[in-house]
């Protein structure tokens, strides 16, 4: 997924967030942060954190939390907020073990940050960042809203919020087969899938994973 985009409109999704442009993020970010509460997660790992809004929810409940972005415009905006819990890591360096977290955790967060075709390869490498008996939280857009059900590429523009953007994201949809055969690939087993629903359909899918 290109960090360009990222880096041009960090500042309009800064925005976004701020605004709840997004309607359906309401539903969506609390099912994340119920399903962390519900597993009674006490460190967290937010991988793609983007400007670090599940930091400073999480830092109300007295959850330690690291987040890491690709972005240097979003980790500049989310460490302006709460210093000293963010650095910029891409995902060439996860993928590469070029960069070491500053402890293990016990969650793993991929809020809607897992939208490229080749994702088997950062999710071993992050797994190694887990405690023993760990879980990793993935939300993700649900296939059941997909035009298409396959695998496809799409491109989002964002033209339905108040907040311009420029230019747009693409983005890897991915069926759930397609998502369980990534698992087992990883070695990851399913615990629970949810669906958060928002407007009477669902707004996205959680899986919560552990490590076989």
């Amino acid at each position: 997924m290109s960090i360009d985009f990222w880096e041009q409109n960090a500042n309009n999704w800064a925005q976004a967030i701020q605004q709840q442009a997004i309607a359906s993020r309401a539903v969506t970010s609390q099912a994340l942060i119920d399903s962390i509460e519900s597993y009674k997660i006490k460190s967290v790992l937010d991988i793609g954190c983007g400007e670090g809004w599940l930091g400073r929810e999480l830092q109300k409940k007295q959850i330690s939390y690291y987040g890491i972005d690709g972005s240097a415009n979003l980790i500049s905006l989310a460490a302006k907020k709460q210093p000293n819990m963010f650095a910029q890591v891409s995902y060439e360096q996860l993928q590469e073990h070029r960069w070491k977290p500053p402890q293990l955790f016990q969650g793993l967060v991929f809020n809607f940050s897992l939208l490229d075709k080749e994702v088997i390869l950062l999710l071993k490498s992050c797994a190694r960042f887990l405690e023993p008996q760990g879980k990793i939280f993935i939300q993700t857009l649900n296939p059941k809203n997909f035009p298409k059900d396959q695998d496809s590429w799409y491109n989002e523009d964002f033209k339905s919020m108040t907040v311009p953007f420029n230019g747009t994201m693409p983005w890897f949809g991915r069926s759930l087969q397609s998502w369980l055969a990534v698992f087992q690939e990883c070695g990851l087993l399913v615990e629970k899938a949810k669906e958060p629903i928002f407007e009477k359909k669902p707004a996205s899918i959680i899986f919560v994973l552990t490590k076989i």
